[in-house]
């Protein structure tokens, strides 16, 4: 709620609506601005008196601050848009050469396949067919002998 100001009367056109606190008195009075003392505090809503350095310090601190916040989200920002730019950069290398890579694991992987498909089945073929090579021919041998 807004107070107008009668300057030619030096008071408040309204009361305030803050009653004021009893244990000090000046408080109490509906038509004072900042306790009556203007130098030392001030009134911006009409509702309570600010003490002046208070408000002079803090917003002093909130300024001196401002830089290093400033900087630190600055420097914040720059090491999230370098981590960015190197993804997208490895995205598009990715990308640019997708079907090669795809090409080298598909003959990579078929290779692999292939190799560990003939040790699992290869030695114990070879073997069993030669065992059986050997076999069949003593056995022809042995079959030739006895029919001649």
């Amino acid at each position: 709620m807004a107070r107008y100001y009668d300057p030619e009367q030096d008071v408040f056109t309204t009361i305030d609506p803050d009653p004021g606190d009893e244990d000090d008195p000046q408080t109490m009075n509906g038509y004072n601005y900042a306790n009556n003392n203007p130098v030392k505090y001030f009134d911006p809503d009409g509702n309570f008196a600010i003490a002046a350095p208070v408000v002079y310090w803090g917003a002093s601190a909130a300024i001196a601050a401002a830089p290093l916040v400033g900087y630190g989200i600055g420097k914040a920002g720059s090491w999230v848009s370098k981590k960015a730019k190197k993804r997208r950069k490895a995205y598009k290398t990715l990308w640019k050469y997708r079907k090669p890579i795809a090409k080298a694991v598909y003959k990579k992987s078929r290779k692999l396949w292939n190799s560990t498909l003939r040790k699992v089945s290869g030695p114990i073929g070879k073997v069993n067919r030669k065992k059986q090579g050997r076999e069949a021919n003593e056995k022809k041998k042995k079959m030739d002998f006895q029919i001649e």
